[in-house]
């Protein structure tokens, strides 16, 4: 089994220790430094637990930045999700034990385990402020405050009357008129997404918002971002990842489940970890969530910084092909400055690059 540490992997291995009788393989992937969202810890204190025969492996930042492009180069397509590299180290060290592993992938869309669905649970609160406070009080406090993209992002978001265009506001790397910049003028570009979200939503219009954004998350965000790149990582090493929580009737009945047994208070996830606490301790169902993580803005800032430079500004790069510039920069000293977090925005531009300098301007079938 892999194993994070978290509510969901630790489930997993428990019940397949349960069920085996026996002491299973769990798997885990950690950084180098002082990356204070490091699981390993985690994952070795459940292994202790179950009794586990446990392995590790711990990726450094020049290992990252210079086996990325081997990673793109199987994921075929530019998912610019930082964990990508991690999921295939720790593919790569369990095929050396076992040929399928189990993974506790696909929880958080269903159960509601991400930060996004507290905010629409309670967001009407913050709509029933007046908008002039909002826009002209709230708005401009928030927008000045250094870094904080996340909370950012959660006030342009949440003071959205509509449905559907407060998930495609959540779910922008960046605003639109910093999108608008960053194209050239005579790029005509269209996004897909924003149709895929209208036509999803039409499905589920006559349900509660977070029911919504659930069953739109298991369809978009689920389906052709983390089932991707679990799927193609693992198929690289030759090992079979299978996704116990996206079983399709476990899934019809989750998605019945009303958002208040999934959000209670501030608890995420609220009926899961109920259900798991006979397995699971305590300490563990009430930690904070961490995810995935990787420790991707501490090496934007000192190993990568120059790498991430020379490939964005080249004037024979693909972003100088199809992106201002002068924009890229203005995005780089915001973030090198402290002024802004543009790690998601910089991570993707760094991936589409990659990836542009593979498939596009050196085409697979001709390398």
């Amino acid at each position: 089994a892999m194993l994070s540490g978290g509510v969901d992997s630790s489930t997993v291995a428990s019940l397949m220790t349960q069920i085996s009788g026996q002491p299973i393989n769990t798997f885990t992937v950690g950084f180098d430094g002082d990356f204070e969202d490091n699981e390993l810890d985690f994952a070795r204190q459940h292994a202790q637990r179950i009794n586990s025969h446990h392995h590790e492996v711990v990726i450094s930042a020049d290992e990252f930045s210079s086996f990325l492009p081997h990673a793109i180069h199987h994921l075929e397509e530019p998912v610019a999700t930082a964990s990508t590299l991690a999921m295939y180290k720790v593919c790569e060290l369990a095929r050396k034990h076992v040929k399928v592993v189990l993974t506790g992938q696909g929880a958080d869309e269903p159960f509601a385990g991400y930060h996004r669905y507290l905010g629409e649970r309670y967001g009407e609160w913050y709509r029933r402020v007046p908008s002039p406070i909002r826009n002209y009080l709230i708005s401009p406090i928030v927008m000045a405050l250094p870094r904080n993209e996340r909370l950012k992002r959660a006030v342009n978001s949440l003071g959205e009357s509509d449905n559907t265009q407060r998930i495609i506001n959540i779910y922008n790397t960046f605003d639109p008129s910093l999108q608008k910049s960053l194209y050239q003028s005579d790029i005509m570009h269209t996004n897909g997404f924003y149709k895929s979200v209208y036509e999803l939503q039409k499905e589920v219009n006559h349900l509660d918002s977070v029911t919504q954004m659930l069953y739109m998350d298991a369809r978009l965000y689920q389906a052709d971002n983390l089932a991707i790149y679990g799927d193609k990582m693992s198929m690289a090493n030759s090992l079979e990842a299978r996704v116990p929580f996206l079983d399709l009737d476990l899934m019809k009945f989750v998605e019945r489940i009303p958002p208040s047994l999934k959000i209670k208070g501030r608890v995420r996830k609220y009926i899961l970890k109920k259900a798991v606490s006979k397995w699971i301790p305590d300490e563990v169902i009430n930690r904070r969530k961490i995810g995935f993580a990787t420790p991707v803005d501490q090496w934007f800032r000192g190993e990568w910084r120059n790498e991430i430079y020379d490939r964005l500004l080249a004037s024979n790069s693909g972003c100088q092909a199809y992106l201002n510039s002068s924009t890229i920069e203005s995005i780089l000293d915001e973030h090198y400055s402290g002024r802004e977090d543009h790690k998601r925005l910089l991570f993707s531009l760094m991936t589409f690059e990659i990836w542009h300098e593979q498939f596009i301007k050196t085409p697979i079938a001709t390398q």
